[in-house]
């Protein structure tokens, strides 16, 4: 598993999608798409 990732929640489309494609000619994999996060406290 990679180290470091490339998140994507505060882009906008294209700076995703550039940001994404940069990544993937650099040789990275890991891309976090999740748009957002909620954690529940049991």
């Amino acid at each position: 598993m990679p180290l470091t990732g490339l998140g994507t929640y505060a882009l906008d489309a294209a700076q995703c999608y550039n940001s994404v494609l940069a990544l993937l000619d650099a040789g990275g994999r890991l891309i976090d798409t999740a748009y957002i996060y909620i954690y529940i406290s049991q």
